[in-house]
C-alpha cells in the first residue's frame, strides 16, 4: 500500500537521505504495516504534489485532516490515527498577557489578531470569522508575533517544534490550556484498489489503533 507525505513536515513527516521518517510513517508502520499485515511503502513530496497523487490515483493513501476537498476524492476513516492537541501562544512582553491566559476556548479569540500560515488546513477551517494574518510560510510566523503585529498563534506539535528548533523560547510563551485538537484519519484514494478493502479495514483500525484520547501517540496505543 503506497503512502504519501508531505516531505518537510518535521515531526510529522520529513524526507532525509531518501527515506521518509517522522510520528505519520510511524504510525502507519504499526497500525497498517504490523497490526492489519498490509505490506506498506513510504514517498515524500511537497505537499500540493502529494495530495494530487492520491486525487488521481498514483498513491494509495496518505494520514492528514479530512478537509471538505480531500474527502472528495478519498474514503475517510470513521476514527483519527492520531490526535495532536493544539496549545495557544503569545509573546512573553505582552501587554494583554494576563488576559490571554485566561483564554480557553476558541470563539474567545475574537477580540485578539491570530497569525497562521497558508496551508494550515485546521485553522483555514475553523477561524474563518476571525482576525487572522496568513503568512507564507511557518517560518515566518514567530518574528511577527514578537514583532507586536499579532496578539496569539494557536501552535500545533509542528509549530511547537518549529518554535524550539529557531531559538524562540526565551521571547513566546506556550500557554498550559489545551485550546483544541486536530485529528488526522488515514485517507484511501477513490482510485485505489485497497478501497475495495475499506469495509474490512475500517472497523480493524477503529477497534485495534486508534488513540482514545487526544495527544496520545502510536507507541501507547
Amino acid at each position: 500500500m503506497r503512502f504519501v507525505y508531505y516531505d518537510d513536515y518535521r515531526p510529522r513527516s520529513w524526507s532525509e537521505n531518501g527515506t521518509v521518517r517522522g510520528i505519520l510513517v510511524d504510525i502507519v508502520d504499526e497500525a497498517v504495516g504490523k497490526r492489519l499485515g498490509i505490506p506498506v511503502s513510504h514517498l515524500g513530496y511537497p505537499w500540493k504534489r502529494a495530495q494530487e497523487m492520491v486525487k488521481t490515483g498514483l498513491a494509495d493513501a496518505f494520514v492528514t485532516l479530512p478537509t471538505q476537498e480531500r474527502r472528495s476524492y478519498t474514503v475517510v476513516g470513521n476514527e483519527p490515527i492520531i490526535v495532536f492537541t493544539l496549545k495557544l501562544a503569545t509573546r512573553r512582553n505582552h501587554p494583554r498577557i494576563s488576559e490571554i491566559e485566561q483564554i480557553a476556548t476558541i470563539e474567545q479569540l475574537k477580540d485578539y489578531k491570530v497569525v497562521d500560515y497558508l496551508g494550515d488546513g485546521w485553522a483555514q477551517q475553523h477561524l474563518k470569522n476571525m482576525n487572522v494574518h496568513w503568512l507564507s510560510d511557518i517560518d515566518s510566523i514567530f518574528p511577527f508575533l514578537i514583532q507586536g503585529r499579532a496578539d496569539v498563534v494557536i501552535l500545533s506539535n509542528r509549530t511547537i517544534f518549529e518554535m524550539h528548533r529557531q531559538g524562540y523560547d526565551p521571547l513566546i510563551k506556550i500557554l498550559p490550556n489545551n485550546l483544541s485538537s486536530v485529528s488526522f484519519y488515514l485517507c484511501v484514494s477513490k482510485h485505489s484498489s485497497y478501497k475495495d478493502e475499506w469495509s474490512r479495514l475500517n472497523p480493524l483500525i477503529s477497534r485495534q489503533v486508534v488513540p482514545k484520547a487526544p495527544g496520545r501517540s502510536w507507541t501507547s496505543i
